[in-house]
């Protein structure tokens, strides 16, 4: 049984021609492409599995789409605690990712990162960008962000190192622990300088050991 990646958010299983079909990477045309072909050819079954927890689904992961319905309740709960969504939202992510894996860490973000429409990017340890979400990106006036990439890849030098520089920072403080700091960039795409008030907070696996930096932002007026 073969793992078909397409558009790399889902990934079908074909049950039949084992050794015929496969395909890693890929693009949105791929999907297309094969389920016609298997389609024609009269394939025994078709199931999507869910990238972040691999259970089947025919419209949507029902296991996925309650942990974001608890994920939404639990943090605007904890937003009338600490009077701040964007704490709030870290608070509860951090909490959702205690004792997991490295891979898991990083799955659970990527999977609750747009249910509010807060900026929120994450980092590994050696400050190469792992993802940001959908308000992030509006944000920086980019579509990836330059994920994959280090810092020092899409920002100017002395930009980049004292970004990099004060993630350092935060992947040493104690889980839980929230640092806030004024941070100046310019959008991607209209030149324009911004100014935020930014919330980091280094990540753990489940052996303790920090793997990363979670962010998140609100604007600041500049004058």
């Amino acid at each position: 049984m073969d793992i078909i990646y397409t558009d790399g958010k889902k990934i079908l299983r074909v049950e039949r021609w084992d050794n015929i079909l496969k395909i890693e990477g890929g693009f949105m045309i791929y999907r297309f492409i094969l389920v016609g072909i298997l389609v024609l050819f009269s394939v025994d079954t078709l199931a999507v599995l869910c990238p972040y927890c691999g259970k089947e689904y025919d419209q949507q992961c029902s296991v996925c789409e309650n942990e974001k319905k608890e994920f939404k309740n639990l943090v605007e709960e904890e937003a009338l605690k600490v009077k701040s969504l964007q704490i709030a939202i870290i608070k509860v992510i951090l909490a959702k990712c205690k004792g997991l894996t490295k891979e898991e860490v990083y799955s659970t973000i990527a999977k609750l990162a747009n249910e509010f429409p807060v900026p929120l990017y994450w980092l590994d340890e050696k400050n190469y960008i792992l993802g940001a979400n959908k308000a992030d990106l509006e944000v920086v006036g980019s579509k990836e962000v330059g994920v994959g990439k280090t810092l020092y890849e899409i920002l100017p030098y002395n930009e980049a190192d004292v970004m990099v520089k004060d993630n350092n920072l935060v992947m040493k403080m104690k889980y839980g622990e929230i640092s806030c700091q004024q941070e100046e960039f310019e959008n991607f795409t209209t030149k324009k300088i911004m100014r935020f008030a930014e919330f980091k907070a280094s990540l753990y696996d489940k052996t303790n050991k920090p793997i990363g930096i979670i962010g998140t932002a609100v604007e600041l007026p500049l004058k």
